[in-house]
């Protein structure tokens, strides 16, 4: 792993997860012989965090998973009114309980205006309840995996911004079509903070963050947690999407396990 993440370790206890998302599977567990001194650990990074859409002000000398869990129940600044698409079943949405109550009952912002904003803020909620539910793998195959320049020759198609869906049913059977890159070539890499760096290209704009690393589907085997804020370069639209990928074996590819958003 690379020496200039800023990441807490920190242990934590399996929880359940009621989220959507598509492509979750469960992958077989391969088999290793690593000694428990080189398992790797549970590592939540210091940018994954709520308090900006809080009213309240978190304690300093709380830890970083006692802040996180305190998050999920705390008030949000913003009611976000939603409703079902027949218009019942209205309700005000002012914290990550709530939006996951919401979420069950497939409610969605009845303003169009604030359906960015409540994708984002709910998409941190969930980020963070898969770190705090993250168990420790017992083997990684991401050491040669850096955050910087190379990452879209590493990253998986799904990481391109495609808008229509026939577009994508165009790009996924192309067979020359494997990578981030190929998809969409990248002009330029900005470096953010250590967890997080801006990937622009001739059209989109991305800003990717490494929220967490650990266990997600309880098959041994280190997972990773990235944040994509996507935006075109001209133009309003936005997408917010959560990652959650692996790599089974030194020599395979890294997946996409599971894309919430």
């Amino acid at each position: 792993m690379s020496n200039t993440l800023t990441l807490k370790t920190i242990k934590v206890s399996a929880m359940a997860l009621t989220l959507v998302c598509t492509g979750c599977k469960k992958l077989p567990v391969p088999t290793t012989s690593t000694t428990l001194a080189e398992l790797p650990s549970i590592v939540i990074s210091e940018e994954l965090t709520l308090q900006d859409y809080l009213t309240s002000v978190e304690g300093s000398k709380e830890s970083h998973r006692e802040k996180l869990t305190k998050q999920l129940s705390s008030t949000w600044d913003a009611n976000i009114a939603v409703g079902d698409k027949k218009g019942l079943h209205e309700q005000n949405i002012n914290s990550c309980n709530a939006f996951f109550i919401a979420e069950q009952s497939h409610l969605e912002p009845i303003k169009p205006s604030e359906f960015s904003p409540y994708r984002k803020i709910g998409l941190t909620c969930q980020a963070t309840k898969i770190a705090l539910a993250l168990i420790k793998p017992g083997k990684s195959f991401f050491g040669h995996f850096n955050l910087d320049m190379s990452a879209p020759k590493s990253l998986p198609i799904d990481f391109a911004l495609i808008i229509s869906a026939e577009e994508e049913k165009r790009i996924r059977n192309n067979e020359q079509y494997h990578r981030w890159v190929d998809v969409e070539p990248i002009d330029s890499v900005e470096r953010v903070s250590a967890d997080t760096l801006l990937f622009k290209s001739k059209g989109v704009t991305h800003t990717i963050t490494r929220l967490a690393m650990g266990d997600f589907n309880q098959d041994q085997v280190e997972d990773m947690l990235l944040m994509d804020n996507a935006s075109l370069n001209e133009g309003s639209y936005a997408s917010t999407r959560l990652f959650v990928l692996t790599k089974l074996s030194d020599q395979s590819e890294i997946k996409a396990l599971a894309v919430f958003h």
